[in-house]
């Protein structure tokens, strides 16, 4: 299956596909003794099928079915998930996303204050569970209209390089919320250019059209839409289709 759900091609059976994946590898750990490495590598497989199913469920808006399976892989491993306080957000369930991410900050040792973030000369510091933690709580500040405090924590870390997606997407709609248009646009026409397949998500391509009707960047929106056509995923030209975003 496509290791990425921005991918072209059906999203549905992709999922099928992953669970085939997952259960066929536990079969086959459960049918042999194997070594400690050998297990560990295994472990390890399975989290990343667990991590791919997830997104893809995400993308797909089966989000009870992605909390389901995001809680039950974290409780296997003992740990608290980001992205269990991710889906819980996009639900709408704000308080119990707070509580795992401050949970999971508590966990890793990280300070709790959601302002917290890295200065400049510190960027190389960044890890990938800070800079998770560090989308997460930019995520709760933007949900609680607390956009300026959202855009300072995420500007470390945009310029560090360890910014996902939706962190640079967020990041767009801080900059929108404090009169940074030029900035806002910049970001994600950045993030498309990066990487297409997933800079062309549809978050990201309903906000830039919404930035480039905004300014009248009518030449934009037309290069977005060739764009769209040639990288987008198939549900995702659908969907602008349907929108009439053109």
């Amino acid at each position: 299956p496509p290791l990425y759900p921005n991918q072209k091609g059906d999203n549905d059976e992709a999922v099928r596909a992953f669970f085939q994946l997952r259960e066929r590898i536990t079969r086959d750990k459960e049918g042999t003794s194997s070594s400690s490495s050998s297990s560990k590598q295994t472990l390890k497989q399975l989290s990343i099928i667990n991590e791919k199913i997830v997104s893809y469920l995400i993308l797909g808006s089966k989000l009870r079915l992605a909390l389901h399976i995001a809680s039950k892989a974290a409780a296997a491993a003992k740990q608290s998930s980001l992205i269990c306080a991710k889906i819980l957000l996009k639900m709408g369930d704000v308080k119990r996303a707070r509580k795992k991410v401050e949970e999971y900050a508590k966990e890793k040792s990280f300070p709790l204050s959601s302002s917290s973030s890295l200065k400049t000369n510190e960027k190389k510091e960044y890890s990938k569970e800070r800079a998770q933690l560090t989308e997460m709580r930019a995520l709760l500040l933007t949900a609680d209209s607390r956009f300026e405090d959202a855009h300072k924590i995420l500007s470390p870390l945009i310029d560090s390089g360890f910014a996902s997606m939706d962190a640079i997407n967020n990041y767009a709609i801080c900059s929108l919320f404090t009169n940074k248009i030029a900035v806002a646009i910049q970001s994600l026409e950045e993030c498309v250019r990066e990487d297409p397949f997933q800079g062309l998500n549809m978050a990201i391509v309903q906000n830039l059209v919404s930035l480039y009707d905004l300014c009248s960047l009518r030449n934009r929106k037309a290069v977005l839409r060739k764009l769209v056509d040639r990288y987008a995923s198939d549900s995702v030209a659908e969907a602008c289709r349907r929108l009439s975003l053109w």
